[in-house]
């Protein structure tokens, strides 16, 4: 893991990378736990929840008071004993939903919380699976 320091995407037409990623332990703990109940990669995961929160059929945000609780959670300090740090290799099947995503959080920051709130927001939510 790197220590702290300026984020950066570099994306390319065939993959990117964004650098210094942030994302709190038990969050990236469950993902890994649901990549593998799905049988998938831990990457493949977070782009399937990624990519449901975007469907209008989900109607992301919905459910104000538990988006209002996974906003709090991701917006706590980073503190390396709680959150993980590591550079996240986007494969090509990612870089539409992430540019997407940039569309609304174009700041690195903004663009990296927002990720950990989508993926948050599907790991309590009940009708994720649905």
């Amino acid at each position: 893991m790197k220590k702290a320091g300026p984020q950066e995407l570099v994306i390319t037409q065939t993959n990117g990378m964004l650098y210094n990623y942030r994302i709190p332990k038990n969050l990236y703990r469950d993902i890994s736990t649901e990549a593998t109940h799905h049988h998938t990669t831990i990457k493949r995961e977070m782009y399937n929840r990624l990519l449901r929160t975007l469907d209008p059929k989900y109607k992301f945000k919905s459910n104000a008071k538990l988006l209002n609780h996974v906003v709090n959670l991701c917006s706590q300090e980073y503190n390396q004993y709680e959150w993980m740090q590591f550079d996240l290799d986007l494969p090509g099947y990612m870089l539409d939903t992430i540019e997407l995503l940039r569309k609304h959080r174009p700041s690195l920051d903004e663009l990296n919380r927002e990720l950990n709130i989508r993926l948050m927001y599907t790991m309590y939510d009940p009708f994720y699976n649905n």
